[in-house]
């Protein structure tokens, strides 16, 4: 299935925790292990799906993502952080 990896998490700084395009890969590799998922919110018509406490290697990871222009065939990555890291964003909004 083709995917789609935005430059999202460059800009947001997580590639400085160790985020790269060959990472985000791999997580999304194993989304063929789980059962289906349901959407987290939907933007107009877009279904956004967010995937927590991924595992890999010691550490769990973050990522969102949807369906490319409600394609079932294409996936487009908006972002990729480690899991820890989403509590200390909140902590300081």
């Amino acid at each position: 299935m083709p995917l789609t990896i935005t430059d999202h998490y460059i800009k947001s700084g997580h590639d400085k925790h160790g985020i790269t395009n060959e990472l985000i890969r791999k997580l999304m590799n194993k989304l063929n292990e789980i059962p289906t998922m349901k959407p987290k919110k939907k933007v107009g018509n877009r279904n956004i799906y967010v995937w927590e406490r991924i595992p890999y290697n010691n550490k769990k990871y973050l990522i969102v993502f949807w369906f490319k222009d409600d394609r079932e065939d294409h996936l487009w990555v908006r972002t990729c952080y480690p899991q820890k890291l989403k509590k200390k964003l909140r902590e300081t909004k």
